[in-house]
């Protein structure tokens, strides 16, 4: 048996040197990797794109093959490892790596009471992703908190629960698919708990396809589809298509949070397609298509009627109108908006 040690880490081995070796490692700093990284690539970066924040690393198992071309396969544990400013309190996998490809027959990832786990697969150039590297593998996500992801993302929108789902990977580590259902558990929306959220997608090419979303709080249903062609590499410009249909949602319900008096009562339901350019936080709407009906419309103790709302686009032009029998009077109203600039 023979080791090495630094202040750092301390490696253990005993073997036959370009044959089989046995190896231990155990670590608190990843640095201390790159002077054997050196040694097996002259490509090798001068640091780390991950480090260890008051964490340790362990790997166990084997290398054999020459220096030259090594292959190590073993499990490897870490705690309190940083990439890109986030610290995950726990990884764990089991797998094989070589000059040309990384299998992990399984991996998890833990950071907040969250966790990612799963298998996966990618072809390397010189022990790095290339763009067209090929990758493949199976995702399952727990416990997600909504309200975090939103709040870390920069949005203002509040959304609680947890999230959940299960993922698949292809394509290129340039052009990734992903493709998979998730669900939103003890979720609240607009003050309202939802007794359902779901949704399936399909992520390539710079299009993210939401087959199909469903919600529903009280007696409240709700259905989404859409797609969104985002800019490369920037997820917050692009084009946006969308189609939404409700039935049975209570103003009573949705007045709070859509700023309405909060004697306002009546049933809703409503159709709605449309499509719109993102640029940033604008949303401006090039076409759009919809219904909605709104049955024993009130305020108080007293019901005015039905009233139904239609709006459609034409040569530029949103056009609003709105027809029903109120407190016994027939009432019609009409409003048009030019979709240009900035409206």
């Amino acid at each position: 048996d023979s080791s090495v040690v630094t202040q750092a880490s301390k490696l253990r081995f005993r073997g036959d040197l370009d044959r089989r070796l046995q190896v231990e490692l155990d670590t608190n700093d990843l640095d201390d990797l790159l002077p054997a990284a050196g040694y097996v690539s002259s490509e090798a970066p001068a640091r780390l794109p991950v480090a260890l924040r008051n964490g340790s690393a362990r790997f166990t198992g084997t290398v054999t093959g020459s220096l030259a071309d090594p292959r190590v396969v073993g499990h490897l544990s870490i705690r309190n490892l940083e990439y890109r400013k986030r610290v995950f309190d726990q990884v764990e996998a089991d797998g094989a790596i070589s000059r040309t490809n990384l299998q992990a027959a399984r991996f998890l990832v833990k950071q907040a009471g969250a966790s990612v786990e799963g298998e996966g697969r990618a072809a390397l150039v010189e022990w790095r992703l290339d763009p067209a590297s090929r990758v493949a593998g199976t995702i399952t996500l727990r416990g997600l908190s909504a309200a975090r992801l939103l709040a870390e993302s920069g949005s203002n929108v509040r959304i609680t629960g947890d999230l959940a789902g299960s993922f698949q990977l292809g394509g290129t580590a340039g052009q990734p698919e992903l493709s998979g259902n998730a669900t939103l558990a003890g979720g609240e929306v607009l003050g309202q708990r939802l007794s359902l959220a779901r949704a399936q997608f399909r992520y390539a090419s710079s299009a993210l396809t939401l087959t199909s979303a469903e919600f529903a709080w009280g007696a409240a249903q709700i259905r989404a589809s859409g797609r969104f062609i985002h800019q490369p590499e920037d997820w917050n410009s692009g084009a946006l298509q969308f189609q939404v249909s409700g039935k049975n949602a209570q103003l009573s319900e949705l007045a709070a949070a859509a700023g309405l008096p909060a004697e306002l009562s009546g049933s809703m339901s409503a159709e709605l397609k449309g499509s719109a350019s993102v640029a940033g936080p604008r949303f401006l709407v090039s076409d759009l298509q919809g219904t909605a009906l709104v049955s024993r419309l009130g305020l108080g103790t007293q019901v005015a009627g039905d009233l139904r709302l239609t709006a459609r686009t034409d040569a530029g032009t949103a056009v609003i109108q709105a027809a029903g029998d109120l407190i016994g009077a027939k009432v019609k109203a009409e409003a048009t908006c030019l979709l240009q600039g900035q409206y």
